[in-house]
């Protein structure tokens, strides 16, 4: 299990193990039989590609004690910056992290 995941909402699931749209319409289907009537799909338009990068770094230093694995992470958000502009950086992480998924 990654493991950030146990910090996220029971009701998101996109880019998570064992989760994604099937589970989600699943879901949203037992809301509707237990009586719901409304379910709601949000989904943040070029949310990766708005990160503020610094302040990820900032985050995960905090929760990351390993100095050689922060660095890392550095190292792969910036590698990309100094031969393309973000935009292109941040759509092959995007890429990457689909394509890991797939994987899974």
């Amino acid at each position: 299990m990654p493991i950030f995941d146990k910090t996220f909402s029971d009701y998101s699931y996109a880019y998570r193990e064992n989760k994604g749209v099937y589970e989600a319409v699943l879901h949203a289907a037992k809301l509707i039989e237990c009586g719901k009537k409304y379910v709601a799909e949000i989904d943040i338009k070029d949310f990766f590609e708005n990160i503020n990068i610094q302040r990820l770094e900032h985050f995960l230093a905090t929760k990351i004690v390993d100095n050689e694995l922060n660095q890392l992470v550095h190292r792969y958000l910036y590698i990309f910056t100094v031969i393309q502009k973000k935009m292109h950086t941040r759509l092959l992480m995007m890429l990457h992290i689909g394509y890991r998924k797939s994987l899974s």
